[in-house]
């Protein structure tokens, strides 16, 4: 039986983006993807760098796998910042996953916030991906949101 992975390979190349929700209005903030297979077929690597008008915001590198052995999508994500989201999927269904997020070496002042992400294909060259946080008692609301778009040829 195929991984559900499989379903996610369309994402495999060059992807640019933008943001279009963001909590605390910072300005314009453009992204560019690369997704490859990569050190195999199981994982779905993607290179990230967000820029906003002073420059680079921050970069970072994401492993995408399916774990078979609890039928969960799981992504590694490292951030320049200097810290790492262990994202555990708590939904999924043919056009999205959702992911519980547990930060490793809790940046000051993400103390008592929950992090949950998410991306969700519009279409074979059009993805969203998002971030949402709540404090406690709280609903979730939305960090932000960017819309991405494959770049052709790339």
């Amino acid at each position: 039986m195929a991984s559900p992975l499989e379903e996610w390979k369309f994402l495999i190349g060059k992807w640019k983006g933008k943001t279009i929700h963001q909590l605390n209005d910072e300005g314009n903030i453009t992204s560019k993807y690369e997704f490859k297979l990569e050190p195999s077929e199981k994982f779905i690597h993607s290179k990230h760098e967000a820029h906003n008008k002073d420059g680079l915001a921050n970069k970072s590198h994401s492993y995408l796998y399916y774990d078979s052995n609890d039928n969960k999508f799981k992504r590694k994500s490292i951030f320049s910042y200097g810290f790492i989201n262990n994202e555990i999927e708590y939904f999924h269904d043919d056009n999205s996953i959702h992911f519980e997020i547990i930060i490793e070496s809790l940046p000051t002042g993400f103390e008592g916030i929950d992090w949950r992400s998410y991306l969700k294909k519009i279409s074979e060259t059009e993805v969203v991906a998002g971030l949402e946080l709540r404090k406690e008692g709280e609903q979730y609301k939305t960090y932000n949101e960017a819309q991405l778009l494959k770049l052709r040829n790339a």
